[in-house]
């Protein structure tokens, strides 16, 4: 096994080092390899890649309420502030997120309903088109 060397302060393990990846420790900066962003210091992954892949996982996830949903079995929870007239469906699975990304807060009002009553309400279209988009992925998936 090789001996570890000390590299300005630091030990570093040379078969661990990789000549390609940037060495923070001489002040080189790394960039995302997906969108080509700069990564700060003090975190190891891009911030904004990070936030997609998670909320593109949270929506996926989703797919496993839905056939019940669909059946009317299970209810969707509207919520929405008081001065906004729009309803926004809240995620089955994480229910402090909509399907639009934001997250709802304890104040905000709420309501339980069917699927077939969704047609009474006023709903937020980026909930909507998000829900309608997974539904018909729910198919295929089936299929498959």
């Amino acid at each position: 096994m090789n001996k570890p060397i000390r590299d300005q302060g630091q030990f570093v393990f040379p078969e661990l080092c990789d000549p390609r990846v940037p060495n923070r420790h001489r002040g080189e900066k790394i960039t995302c390899r997906t969108c080509h962003a700069l990564i700060p210091d003090h975190l190891v992954s891009c911030p904004a890649c990070a936030e997609r892949k998670s909320k593109t996982l949270l929506l996926e996830q989703q797919k496993l309420f839905l056939p019940a949903i669909m059946a009317g079995g299970k209810r969707i929870t509207l919520t929405h502030v008081a001065e906004e007239a729009r309803w926004h469906m809240a995620l089955p699975s994480v229910p402090a997120y909509t399907f639009c990304g934001i997250s709802t807060k304890p104040g905000w009002k709420r309501r339980r309903t069917l699927y077939a009553e969704l047609s009474y309400f006023r709903i937020c279209a980026r909930c909507q088109r998000a829900f309608d988009d997974l539904v018909k992925e729910i198919p295929q998936a089936e299929e498959a």
